[in-house]
């Protein structure tokens, strides 16, 4: 199995047909619904509105986003997986990478590894999801949310950190290329890029925020950064 992005017409094609192997982490309900819809727009595009033609967008993008985080930063989906709490003590006490070396891989291995985490926790009979709703789409706002996100940690007590090229400490610098998929990522985007990701709907593990508040990163909303995948 691969990461590779698909089009929004590649998806469609293969979803009529019933066929959702490129997001087989999210939930197979919630995609026949969307490929139930999609094909009733094909039928009769005329019969939706305006709203129930955007939802089916939003619906599809939601669908995508994951699959897009899975090309271009596995190691987001296998964190959220390794720190979920209903998780922790199967990941710990199976026959697992730790986290640490998975964070060591290649993109490309990583994507793999993410494939063979879903298998075996197949194996244990763990169902291991996306949730569409908490999903951490990359939506119209996200560019607005980083540049908001920039201005709220641009304070005067911080501006040793806005000048910081890179973290100090070799972990936490692990830690902050995790949430952006790059390499030497800067204290103010890793704030930046967790506060639109939380505002997006996001989830962040504790080690992704305990770093975010030591670096005094800008106050969130509260009940945001909700666990994105849920269990069956």
């Amino acid at each position: 199995m691969s990461g590779d992005k698909q089009t929004l017409a590649s998806w469609y094609q293969k979803a009529v047909k019933g066929d959702f192997s490129q997001v087989e982490f999210i939930d197979p309900k919630f995609q026949k619904q969307v490929a139930e819809k999609l094909t009733e727009y094909k039928n009769n595009p005329d019969s939706f509105d305006i709203s129930e033609t955007q939802q089916l967008h939003q619906d599809i993008q939601t669908l995508l986003a994951p699959n897009e985080t899975l090309r271009q930063s596995p190691i987001k989906l296998i964190e959220e997986l390794y720190y979920n709490p209903k998780l922790q003590n199967v990941i710990e006490n199976g026959e697992f990478k730790t986290f640490d070396d998975i964070l060591g891989l290649d993109k490309q291995a990583q994507q793999e590894e993410f494939y063979s985490i879903l298998d075996k926790l197949n194996e244990l009979g763990i169902k291991a999801y996306v949730d569409p709703e908490k999903s951490y789409k990359e939506n119209k706002f996200n560019e607005i949310y980083k540049l908001q996100g920039l201005h709220l940690y641009s304070r005067p007590e911080n501006s040793s950190k806005l000048q910081m090229k890179s973290f100090p400490d070799e972990n936490e610098q692990l830690i902050a290329n995790s949430v952006t998929g790059t390499g030497n990522t800067s204290p103010a985007i890793f704030i930046a890029n967790v506060y639109a990701g939380v505002l997006n709907g996001g989830y962040y593990s504790n080690d992704v925020m305990a770093l975010y508040q030591k670096y005094n990163g800008p106050q969130l909303p509260a009940g945001m950064n909700q666990q994105p995948f849920y269990m069956k």
